[in-house]
């Protein structure tokens, strides 16, 4: 899974599932912002793919959310494994 992080990006429906987590849980763009130190704007702009989120991004969220690396992503073959 870090490899996949590392080496590509979240899909729009692992962004979904950070955002609807955040809702669920009542935790705000601006609260998780200040916990990870990601500027709001740039936290914004990945959550709503509009601009790459970063393994560091993606590792200090889960921090902040008190919640397992793998708990947004969903396991990935490398193209062309079936």
């Amino acid at each position: 899974a870090v490899i996949y992080i590392l080496e590509g990006e979240l899909s729009n429906d692992e962004l979904e599932k950070i955002k609807e987590y955040l809702q669920s849980a009542g935790v705000s763009q601006a609260w998780l912002s200040s916990q990870t130190k990601i500027p709001p704007t740039k936290l914004n702009l990945a959550l709503n793919g509009k601009r790459r989120m970063t393994f560091e991004e993606y590792a200090c969220i889960c921090w902040a959310l008190h919640v397992s690396a793998d708990r947004f992503i969903t396991p990935k073959a490398p193209e062309g494994v079936f």
